[in-house]
């Protein structure tokens, strides 16, 4: 029994290896690809958004996301560490330092039933990048 169970071990983990992969042989996107993307571009640091309120959010990658407040403005939130679960969490929350988020803070969500909770290490603001700026380069 011992060597069926430890043969079941060695199947699943290879099985979820390859599920894990890209599959199309190509490389990931960096994260200034996925920011470009969707037309942005990684602007200043933030340290503190005041009166922020949560529109929605995007999955990036287990290090970053990026955030709509309720006025339109964009921000790029970075992990102090890689913050597993995001991917399949439907909805996000996050702490508050008086109506605001900074880099004390932390994002809050659920993942098939688990909590995950992620410190914040940098907010920056994005950036639209100008029509007539089609690489995405800073002026």
């Amino acid at each position: 029994m011992r060597i069926s169970t430890c043969h079941s071990t060695v199947v699943l983990a290879f099985l979820l290896a390859a599920c894990a992969g890209p599959g199309s042989g190509e490389p990931p996107l960096t994260l200034e690809q996925r920011l470009q993307s969707s037309g942005l571009r990684q602007g200043e640091s933030v340290s503190v958004i005041r009166g922020f309120r949560l529109s929605s959010w995007t999955y990036l990658d287990e290090t970053h996301i990026q955030v709509s407040s309720a006025i339109g403005d964009d921000y790029l939130i970075t992990f102090h560490m890689p913050c597993w679960g995001l991917q399949t969490a439907d909805a996000i929350a996050h702490t508050s330092t008086v109506g605001a988020l900074s880099r004390h803070d932390r994002i809050l969500a659920r993942s098939a039933g688990m909590p995950v909770n992620c410190s914040i290490r940098d907010i920056h603001a994005l950036e639209p990048i100008s029509k007539t700026d089609p690489q995405g380069e800073r002026s």
